[in-house]
Parts: structure tokens; C-alpha cells; sequence
């Protein structure tokens, strides 16, 4: 379970303050509660081009990272983990800009510039003394971040591309991968009454150490007022430098490949109870909850390299 809560505030004509604190029970590799702040930050208007924001910053990177926590505005409970798991985050600290640059004839492009530090999202390591599962979030100091989106006249259609660059820090118990790091990924979108069409690309083009190659694409379909109807396909590669006494870890542990089918019953546009069915091959994302038996899999390689999800529930906004 999982639930977060937006509040702003205008306390002048030119001033917001933006808050949202969250809470998380269950379902989570390393604790069962947590209670933290996703974002908290103030955002000054001079004028539709220059939007200043300070704090922790809501994320302006990719689709889905300002409303990572929104489970009405997409047709599956999770985001595609290969974009929004391993090297992505919710908000940054430091200060930003964005606003419209051109507007015309039904084209619009608008901008966001930023720079901070950047936690990203947690990823389980296994504590070789207690063997259980410890959460690894990376840092990244020396952020510079921007995004260009695209509004076109085809109702619906837009583009956007987006790119962060800055000193990867993280403690990792098993191997060094501290280095300079650039994230780039293209994303499109389709939105009508009916289809809601999205698929993105994300991409590390600097290091040596790590290199990612992620892309997917969901489609949905809304049947009626109340059923939907969605699928998923996402594809995943990762190559990590390891030292040669760690040549033996699987193939698998570095791969993810899910194809997601799902059915939705909307009560209304804020209320929806959702069915997927998962079926993923590899185990970057797809492990045991013990981390003795992961630790045990890794060694000997019998991983069980495809896994079977069914998912059922519900989420809301207001």
C-alpha cells in the first residue's frame, strides 16, 4: 500500500509552494513502513517563459516522473521498471527553470533547465554478513538536467526529450561504479478520448563502467465509459564492468524482458480497480525475497529466469 498527498499553497499572486509527503506499507524489497517527502519546493512566476523553482524539485524528466505517485493517469500500477527504477527520481535539490519558449498554430515547445544533486531510486544489494536485502540509492552530485517538449497540432500527439549528466555516487558493497554519467532518453505520446499510446527510450552515453539500454511501449484502450483495456511490452539491457573475481555472476541478473497484459474497471476518472498479468524474463528486477537464496542463485546460476505476476487492486486520486 501506498499513499501520498499534494498540497500547494499561494500565499502571493506570483508564489506556489509545492508539498508531498508520502507513506509506503509492504510490497517494498527492504522495509515494511516508510514515511518521506517526495518533493517540497517554491516556484516564483516572472512570466509564461521564466518559471524559477527552488528545493526539492519535482523531476522534469521523462513522462512520468512528476507524477510518479498518480496511478489514475496510467493503465498498469507500475511504471516500466527499466526507465523509472534504475536510474531515475522523483525530485532533485538545487533550483530550476522551465516555461514556454514558442507558441504557434498549435505548436508549442517548452523548456526545463536544472541543477542540484539527485538521489535516485533504491536497488537491492545483499548483505553478505546478515544476507538480507539493504536499499543502495545512488547520488548525483554536480547535476545539470534539461528537457524539450513538444506540443504539435495533431490533438494528443507530443514529443519530449530529456537528459541529465553529473558524478555517480553510491555505496556499493560488492563493486565500485562511482563515475561521470550522461542519461538521455526520447519519449512520445498519443492521448484521445479512447487510446492512450506512449513509449520511451532511455540510454547512458558516457561511462565506462554501465551501460543501459531501456525502451518500452503501452498501449490502452477504453472499451467503454467504465472498461479499459492495456498492454505493455519492455525491454531491458544492462552491462556492468565488474573485476574478474565476479565473472561468475548469471547473464540473467543484468536482463528484463515483461510483456503485461491488463483490464481496468474505472468506477470514475479518479477511482480504478486494476488486473495485469506479468510475464517477465531475467532477474534484474524479478529476484527471492530472501536474500540468502539470492546470494545462493547468484553463485550457482539457477536462477528461475522467468517469472509469472498477477496483480490485483486498486488506486485513486483527489
Amino acid at each position: 500500500m501506498s499513499f501520498s498527498l499534494s498540497i500547494t499553497a499561494n500565499p502571493y499572486e506570483q508564489l506556489s509552494i509545492y508539498v508531498q509527503p508520502s507513506y509506503s506499507e509492504g510490497g517494498a524489497e527492504f522495509e515494511e513502513e516508510d514515511v518521506s517527502l517526495d518533493y517540497a519546493f517554491a516556484e516564483w512566476y516572472f512570466s509564461d517563459t521564466f518559471i524559477l523553482r527552488i528545493g526539492k524539485v519535482k523531476a522534469p524528466f521523462m513522462l512520468y516522473t512528476e507524477i510518479y505517485d498518480v496511478g489514475t493517469v496510467r493503465p498498469f500500477f507500475f511504471l516500466p521498471q527499466g526507465v523509472y527504477q534504475q536510474l531515475s527520481a522523483e525530485a532533485y535539490k538545487g533550483a530550476g527553470l522551465t516555461g514556454s519558449l514558442f507558441s504557434k498554430e498549435g505548436w508549442e515547445l517548452q523548456y526545463d533547465l536544472y541543477g542540484g544533486k539527485l538521489s535516485v531510486q533504491s536497488n537491492p544489494f545483499v548483505n553478505l554478513q546478515t544476507f538480507e536485502f539493504v536499499p543502495v540509492a545512488p547520488v548525483i552530485n554536480d547535476l545539470i538536467g534539461g528537457r524539450l517538449s513538444l506540443q504539435t497540432p495533431v490533438t494528443g500527439f507530443n514529443a519530449a526529450i530529456s537528459s541529465f549528466a553529473g558524478n555517480f555516487e553510491m555505496d556499493n558493497p560488492i563493486l565500485s561504479l562511482d563515475e561521470h554519467y550522461v542519461i538521455v532518453g526520447p519519449s512520445l505520446e498519443y492521448v484521445s478520448e479512447n487510446w492512450k499510446i506512449c513509449s520511451e527510450y532511455l540510454t547512458q552515453i558516457d561511462s565506462s563502467k554501465i551501460s543501459l539500454d531501456s525502451i518500452y511501449l503501452e498501449a490502452s484502450y477504453q472499451v467503454t465509459e467504465h472498461w479499459q483495456i492495456a498492454a505493455r511490452y519492455e525491454n531491458t539491457n544492462v552491462e556492468i564492468e565488474v573485476p574478474p573475481e565476479l565473472y561468475y555472476l548469471p547473464s540473467s541478473i543484468y536482463e528484463h524482458q515483461e510483456t503485461v497484459l491488463g483490464l481496468n474497471y474505472w468506477l470514475n476518472p479518479n477511482l480504478v480497480f486494476k488486473l495485469s498479468y506479468h510475464i517477465v524474463d531475467g532477474n534484474r528486477f524479478a529476484f527471492p525475497e530472501n536474500g540468502e537464496k539470492y546470494l545462493l542463485h547468484t553463485l550457482d546460476g539457477n536462477f528461475e529466469e522467468t517469472t509469472h505476476l498477477l496483480l490485483i487492486g486498486t488506486q485513486f486520486s483527489f
